[in-house]
């Protein structure tokens, strides 16, 4: 996966962090998102061809590996998954000292909540494969379709499911996403 994928990743996430809600849910532009795939792999869908899925689902990989490592390397110790503090650092950096607490106690819930939905075996950490999953699902579209973008309202949309207290339709799909990659889950 290219260094470019993982600034337009980071890049749209900055975007959309400094976007209220009611921007970021109408805001579906391509430009503003980040593209997952490669033109090969959009020729081999525009032909039919039956390695799409294999093709999709090795980039997809590649963008979950770089990511986690980068994210790790950033926030993390550089062990290759992300322990919740780690994760939460991710996710909010430093929280200044003059923070609510009680603003701060429900940041941590939320984060908590999402945190164990991506940890999908439960072993406290977050790694790749985790990512990889997460990743296949923001680009899952409400009808269904994959088309290797994530734009700044998948990614919101996404973000708000995470962060959901009970069951929803974002852990099923993560599970089905995590099966359909690595096949052990």
């Amino acid at each position: 996966m290219s260094v470019g994928a993982l600034n337009s990743f980071n890049t749209m996430m900055n975007k959309a962090r400094n976007m209220s809600l009611a921007e970021a849910s109408k805001n579906t532009k391509r430009e503003d998102g980040v593209v997952l795939v490669t033109e090969e792999w959009r020729d081999m869908a525009r032909r039919g061809d039956a390695k799409t899925g294999e093709k999709y689902q090795e980039l997809i990989k590649g963008f979950g590996q770089e990511y986690i490592k980068q994210l790790d390397e950033k926030f993390g110790n550089g062990d290759g998954v992300l322990t919740f503090d780690e994760y939460f650092k991710s996710e909010v950096g430093d929280i200044p000292s003059d923070a609510p607490d009680d603003e701060v106690k429900e940041m941590k819930k939320m984060i908590k909540t999402a945190f164990d939905r991506i940890n999908l075996d439960g072993n406290k950490n977050i790694d790749a494969k985790e990512m990889t999953a997460l990743i296949g699902a923001m680009d899952y579209d409400k009808d269904s379709k994959i088309d290797g973008c994530i734009t700044i309202k998948d990614f919101m949309s996404w973000s708000i499911k995470l962060g959901e207290k009970g069951k929803n339709f974002l852990d099923d799909l993560l599970k089905y996403n995590y099966k359909s990659f690595f096949g052990d889950k």
